[in-house]
């Protein structure tokens, strides 16, 4: 079941999760991660709401003690930092000091992961 989440085959979770043939939405892999984990680190929201409005518990922690949010704080912060690295090569400032501009992708970016969590 976890691989139809990593794969993010939305028909394949719909039908599971309707039909019950799913034995536990909360069911862990090897390392501790749920679906919910998965789909959160991934960025699949269309996954992972299907997985909350499926009863699946978003406060299970993996072996590293982290929850599904943590697992996006991480991602997010990740992707602020190298889009902050790509944006300051590419203007010669960080990122935090661009302002916007029509042309300017690096200001877009930065407001999609400041505010666009999931």
């Amino acid at each position: 079941m976890l691989n139809y989440f990593l794969k993010g085959n939305v028909t394949v979770v719909t039908e599971l999760l309707k039909g019950g043939t799913y034995r536990s939405i909360d069911a862990k892999n090897e390392v501790g991660l749920t679906a919910i984990h998965l789909a959160a680190s991934l960025g699949n929201h269309v996954i992972l709401k299907l997985l909350v409005q499926g009863g699946g518990n978003v406060n299970i922690k993996d072996d590293a003690d982290l929850t599904a949010l943590h697992v996006i704080h991480i991602r997010i912060s990740f992707a602020y930092s190298i889009t902050d690295l790509i944006c300051s090569s590419i203007y010669s400032t960080p990122v935090s000091t661009i302002t916007p501009t029509a042309s300017n992708c690096c200001w877009n970016i930065k407001q999609v992961l400041r505010f666009d969590i999931v």
